[in-house]
């Protein structure tokens, strides 16, 4: 074998070695492994979104079913023991407090 075949068959291994080092260490990727990243990460954020806006619809479902039910409570209250509710704090569909006189 020739000296210079020999040379560059270790310079390139090395090259190569040094390459498939980077990848398994994680310094290289592929570009298309790159991009499938940023269209997965975009998937997320829009699901994470949608996630949040259902969450906030049903927080406010629940604080307008609280309101409603303290309603509901307060006139069955109120037809139970209709003398007990004069004068005393009752809290209406909106949720502000107000007494009565």
């Amino acid at each position: 074998m020739d000296a210079q075949l020999i040379q560059a068959f270790l310079s390139n291994a090395g090259v190569a070695g040094a390459v498939v080092v980077c990848i398994i260490c994680g310094l290289l990727y592929p570009r298309s492994y790159v991009k499938d990243l940023k269209e997965e990460n975009q998937r997320l954020r829009e699901s994470l979104a949608l996630e949040r806006a259902r969450g906030d619809a049903a927080v406010a479902a629940a604080n307008s079913t609280n309101q409603i039910l303290g309603a509901l409570h307060d006139i069955a209250s109120q037809a139970a023991h209709p003398d007990r509710v004069e004068g005393e704090v009752r809290r209406t569909l909106r949720g502000s407090v107000h007494e009565e006189n």
